[in-house]
């Protein structure tokens, strides 16, 4: 799917069905908080610059303006 493309390195992934991977890495943000708080204000501002209301209506006004 889009969400490694759509989180580009602000986030964390892991197998789908697998546990053990998802405890691993929630172990692993509780021991490096700073780490994965600097991560989500990364992106929070990633969503904003791209996904937000704001930038979703640059895009589509664009689209629709070449109709």
């Amino acid at each position: 799917g889009d969400i490694p493309d759509i989180l580009n390195h602000t986030g964390y992934l892991v197998a789908p069905s697998s546990p053990d991977q998802l405890a691993a890495k929630i172990e692993w943000i509780f021991q490096n908080l700073e780490e994965a708080n600097d991560r989500g204000l990364q992106a929070r501002k990633r969503c904003v610059e791209f996904y937000s209301i704001d930038a979703m209506a640059t895009i589509l006004s664009g689209v629709i303006a070449t109709l």
